[in-house]
């Protein structure tokens, strides 16, 4: 079903080659001996040229703001993602969910997400992969619920931190499955957001949502294929006009929405990437809704 392009042409190796000289020659950055391929491979490389529109001059400052930012305040990126290198090399040779990392985490990630799952429940379906499909892509779908940033058990400092452990495994994860498959992979991601209300459009939520949609576009650019909001309530315009401000031309023109009357519309949509099978019944598809649709924040 996915119709991601091929990564490894002479035009993308050039670019890539391009990328590579810049960030030694203008910002003191050895990619080509740098171990965290994750971080500093082809694939990811070429997510910041296609977000930079192929300018190899734009995408090196943009890779070297990322590089300089992964150690912050709130987090430290690169320690987070070593802790997950560790941990996939425990399961040499398959895709490491991220259930199968829980169960070899160190105790600080294992006490991050104990607090993460006493506030969120069923969070530990959000990042499981659906491997019945034949993807290069990787799909992540749930309940979308806003009420859930705002749990007094995490603080802002903590969903940091977990958002940062979810996004790093989760880049992993795609550019393992690019460089395996020749494809570029990306997300599709799709979100019901029925119950939504303006009640929940709280201050602090509005600085969670923001900062990680800041985080996600400025670290992990190109990650999206497509955004689709299912059953979103009149409430969604606020919330919509609160956050769409601070999305990227290319990240916004993949997000589409759909209210409950246009769930048929939604339905030949979602169709267009994946099986029935697995789509929710209240989506029109043959899955069961408890299974498919956890909270996710």
């Amino acid at each position: 079903m996915s119709d991601a392009p091929r990564w490894t042409t002479p035009e993308n190796v050039a670019l890539i080659a391009a990328l590579r000289e810049n960030l030694r020659a203008e910002h003191r950055i050895d990619t080509s001996s740098d171990p965290r391929l994750w971080l500093t491979g082809d694939v990811r490389l070429l997510r910041f040229l296609e977000g930079h529109g192929c300018d190899p001059a734009a995408a090196g400052a943009a890779f070297a703001a990322m590089m300089a930012e992964r150690k912050s305040a709130h987090c430290d990126a690169d320690e987070i993602a070593g802790r997950l290198v560790a941990a996939a090399a425990r399961f040499p040779g398959e895709e490491m969910s991220f259930n199968k990392y829980l169960e070899v985490a160190v105790d600080s990630d294992v006490a991050l997400v104990r607090r993460v799952r006493a506030a969120l429940p069923a969070v530990e379906q959000f990042a499981d992969t659906r491997d019945k499909l034949d993807l290069s892509d990787v799909l992540f779908f749930g309940k979308a619920d806003v009420a859930m940033l705002l749990a007094p058990e995490l603080g802002e400092a903590g969903l940091a931190q977990y958002y940062t452990l979810v996004l790093e495994h989760r880049s992993m994860l795609l550019d393992s499955r690019s460089r395996r498959s020749g494809q570029m992979a990306k997300l599709l991601m799709i979100r019901d957001f029925e119950g939504l209300s303006l009640g929940m459009l709280q201050p602090r939520a509005m600085r969670v949502v923001s900062a990680r949609l800041g985080w996600i576009q400025r670290c992990f650019p190109e990650f999206a294929r497509a955004i689709l909001l299912v059953n979103t309530p009149w409430a969604f315009a606020a919330a919509w006009r609160m956050v769409s401000g601070l999305l990227n031309a290319r990240t916004k023109e993949r997000v589409q929405a759909f209210s409950a009357k246009e769930l048929p519309e939604a339905r030949a949509r979602l169709l267009e990437f994946v099986d029935a099978s697995v789509l929710p019944k209240r989506w029109g598809g043959e899955a069961d809704d408890a299974c498919c649709l956890p909270p996710i924040p």
